[in-house]
């Protein structure tokens, strides 16, 4: 399988006199925490998305906008039904060990994505739910937010617990309000629920909510 390696760290000798520092030419980024663990598909921890930042470059990111930039892509067209997203790979790009980022490679990647054991091949059945809504309260906190609705091509369900205090009735309604291309949307709120629905004791409704819109 081909996937961008780790990079190598530079270690650099600090000359030292015989009471202080004569030179300072390492610089040295601490991190409350290790990485849960350094693979993009398993990666569940808000660390790990700051270190794969400086490891892992991606097909496209979004800028300060809520635009959609290439990265390893050069462009990318999405068909009139939404269903089909050809991309366009920038030319020359090649992996650490030196193989090339072509559209096979580029293809395993997703495929692995898609179907590495997890979740849904457990008996019974079990939801994973990642970290990265400590990321979506960052940028929530402090009035950035992380996507844009309108980027969304698939039909999308959102699920929030009557008690919920990290989301209110308008951020509902504006995204569905944003998620112009969705070919289907609905919101739906669960009573008696704070944002930890999952552990709570209306859960089962939380998902019949989401079994009933996937089959629909």
């Amino acid at each position: 399988m081909k996937r961008l390696g780790l990079v190598g760290v530079a270690v650099v000798a600090v000359l030292l006199s015989d009471s202080a520092v004569v030179a300072q030419t390492t610089l040295r980024i601490g991190l409350a925490e290790d990485p849960d663990v350094l693979d993009p598909t398993l990666a569940r921890t808000y660390v790990g998305r700051i270190v794969f930042a400086s490891l892992c470059d991606k097909l496209f990111d979004i800028d300060e906008n809520l635009n959609i930039v290439p990265q390893l892509a050069l462009s990318h067209d999405t068909s009139a039904d939404g269903k089909t997203v050809t991309v366009k790979l920038r030319p020359g790009v090649k992996f650490h060990d030196g193989e090339m980022m072509d559209a096979e490679a580029v293809k395993a990647s997703l495929e692995r994505h898609m179907t590495m054991q997890g979740s849904n091949t457990r008996n019974p059945p079990s939801l994973r739910a990642p970290n990265g809504v400590l990321e979506d309260s960052f940028y929530q906190a402090t009035g950035r937010p992380l996507w844009n609705a309108s980027s969304i091509y698939v039909p999308t369900l959102l699920v929030a617990g009557a008690y919920d205090t990290w989301s209110f009735a308008e951020d509902r309604e504006g995204l569905l309000r944003d998620l112009v291309h969705a070919p289907a949307k609905r919101s739906v709120l669960i009573p008696d629920a704070t944002h930890f629905v999952l552990f709570e004791k209306n859960r089962l409704q939380f998902f019949e909510e989401v079994l009933n819109f996937v089959k629909q």
